[in-house]
């Protein structure tokens, strides 16, 4: 009867062994799987990530071809600008010399008048 208790016992005991080892690989498998829905969520948010940086480098692209297609005539209205400054600067330092000779014979007519 004893020895038959020892079995019944080590036969349990085997069980719970066997037992508490498919309890572990099952609390792994579902570790494995959390992790795997968290790298499913990850992956899924450098996927969007990745469209928004695909877009916004679009966005760039096409602002830098407006800046290309734009700064030549930039450069050429700026080119024109300088011209006309030097051309206006030349005509206001004529129309400034024209006064002072004209203030000057003014000066000189009216000491004539004077004098006469």
């Amino acid at each position: 009867e004893k020895e038959e208790q020892e079995e019944e016992n080590e036969g349990l005991t085997q069980r719970e062994i066997e037992l508490a080892e498919l309890q572990k690989m099952i609390q792994e498998e579902q570790r494995c799987l959390r992790k795997k829905k968290e790298l499913k969520e990850k992956e899924k948010q450098v996927s969007q990530r990745l469209q928004i940086i695909s877009i916004t480098k679009q966005q760039c692209e096409q602002n830098i071809k407006e800046i290309i297609e734009k700064e030549p005539n930039l450069i050429e209205r700026e080119r024109k600008l300088q011209e006309e400054r030097i051309e206006f600067d030349k005509f206001k330092n004529s129309v400034y010399q024209q006064k002072q000779q004209l203030d000057e014979e003014e000066i000189f007519l009216k000491q004539e008048k004077i004098i006469t």
